[in-house]
């Protein structure tokens, strides 16, 4: 690289992001509050592709295998935005989601990329879309360490796992009716599930005597065997957003090739994976993991202006909260904080909300949608969003709607959700004109919404297609990131930036 050449910000993101965790986990420890991710979770079962991850015809959103090589046991690398840098629409989530924490043969068999180079880590992330991998399981049960082994001591079910001071607690279920708790070290594997109803002749609910239920994972390195790529449902709910914009387009929208991470991306606010968030850290770790990642560093900062969206869709409220805390900005109009999450839904499709964000020479201004936590398949399911208090008024109000809709009504972490459209049959000829007016007020289908609102931006002009009639027309400013004195990834920018 000549000594003037200046590598541009998404370029040096991709290797300031991938070292990130390395240096405050070794350089900075224990002074950085980032040690936590390493101490707590991992390291996790690793393997390298044996082939060309930005090979076009390879990008499918279907589960497929293709081969691999094992690298042991690693611990994950932060990530960088998913997708096309100036793919105009963006998702915003608070952090990755780690699979491998779960004890389940999920858990078990989720594996992570092992990146030996800039490149390989570059062309993973610029072409992931919905999947994460794993092994196969009996690929995991070939490599437990020797003498970790627990065997059946009958025919039976795992039905209950807890863990405690690093300890893992197994509740078993005999076929005979006899129980028993087994106790191993809280770095075990299972091979096995936790017996759910409906699931009891499975192979991954029911073991027979004799058959291994858990034991230390040992993978070795470099073993040649296939990993499983398959779609997971966080990001699938993004998909179906895009695909509900282009279903209700024009002849040219549906009939373009408009799909997830070319024409939308993904990211999030915090680099590195946990289960979870609020619940999985102290407090005093907390803030300081967002002091550090977010406010300090400003990686994602960094990366929204390089890409400058022209919607940006947050994952949940939380994302939002931390979004506005770290970058205070400019939101017109003001956000309603009083609404409910599914009110504020509704009130981004009648009423745009808008993002101006300014950095020095650069800025844009960004479509805002408020979504549900994409982690959660029954936060999008279509039907009426009450909240307790909505529902008691309901059933005192009109007695005989509330016994017409009592068989479709459920909870919900936001209240009651009542799964039915009540401006179909037979609710329209069933409920009282009243009764059916409260319950449509009340009635949102999230994925169709957010479709609508992507739609208003295409009809007004500000998405829209490019030449070719494909993909989205990309977002202002140049791009280098498939292509520049660092790495390349396949031919290059497919979209001449």
């Amino acid at each position: 690289m000549a000594k003037k050449e200046k590598l541009a910000t998404e370029v040096c993101l991709a290797w300031e992001v991938m070292t990130c965790l390395g240096l405050r986990t070794t350089y900075d420890r224990p002074d950085s509050p980032c040690h936590w991710f390493n101490d707590h979770y991992g390291p996790y079962p690793a393997y390298t592709p044996s082939e060309d991850e930005s090979a076009p015809e390879k990008q499918t959103d279907q589960a497929r295998s293709f081969p691999a090589q094992s690298k042991g046991m690693r611990y994950n690398v932060p990530e960088i935005l998913s997708g096309c840098r100036k793919a105009p629409i963006m998702s915003i989530g608070i952090n990755p989601n780690l699979t491998s924490y779960q004890y389940s043969t999920n858990g078990t068999t989720w594996c992570y990329p092992y990146f030996d180079d800039i490149a390989k880590y570059a062309a993973h992330f610029r072409y992931r879309t919905v999947n994460q991998d794993r092994f196969d399981l009996e690929f995991v049960k070939a490599h437990l360490e020797p003498g970790t082994q627990t065997l059946a001591k009958a025919a039976g079910e795992i039905v209950g796992i807890s863990e405690k001071n690093n300890v893992l607690n197994l509740k078993v279920k005999y076929r005979d009716g006899k129980t028993d708790t087994i106790r191993l070290p809280a770095d075990h594997v299972l091979l096995y599930d936790l017996h759910r109803p409906g699931n009891g002749g499975e192979a991954k609910n029911r073991f027979d005597k004799g058959d291994v239920i858990a034991g230390k994972l040992a993978l070795p390195e470099d073993v040649a065997t296939q990993v499983i790529r398959e779609p997971v449902g966080y990001y699938q709910r993004f998909q179906k957003m895009v695909e509900s914009f282009k279903s209700l387009g024009d002849e040219a929208l549906q009939n373009s090739a408009v799909r997830l991470g070319e024409d939308a991306a993904m990211g999030d606010m915090v680099a590195c994976a946990s289960p979870g968030w609020d619940a999985y850290f102290p407090d005093a770790v907390l803030a300081g993991i967002v002091h550090e990642c977010v406010e300090k560093r400003q990686h994602f900062r960094k990366q929204v202006l390089q890409s400058r969206p022209a919607v940006i869709v947050f994952s949940g409220d939380a994302a939002l909260h931390m979004f506005q805390d770290a970058f205070p900005t400019e939101v017109t109009p003001p956000i309603k904080e009083n609404q409910s999450l599914y009110e504020r839904l509704q009130d981004c499709l009648e009423t745009p909300y808008w993002l101006d964000f300014s950095d020095g020479d650069t800025s844009f201004r960004a479509r805002m949608i408020f979504s549900p936590h994409f982690s959660y398949p029954d936060s999008f399911y279509a039907g009426c969003r009450l909240s307790n208090e909505d529902w008691t008024s309901f059933a005192e109000k009109y007695p005989d709607d509330a016994k017409t809709v009592q068989h479709a009504k459920g909870a919900s972490y936001t209240g009651i959700f009542v799964a039915l459209n009540p401006d179909q049959e037979p609710y329209v000829t069933n409920l009282s004109p009243v009764g059916k007016m409260f319950l449509s007020s009340r009635y949102i289908d999230p994925i169709m919404t957010i479709g609508q609102v992507l739609l208003q931006e295409y009809e007004q002009g500000r998405l829209k297609l490019d030449d070719t009639g494909k993909h989205l027309l990309r977002t202002d400013g140049p791009c280098e990131f498939c292509e520049n004195a660092l790495f390349q990834i396949g031919q290059g920018c497919r979209y001449d930036k």
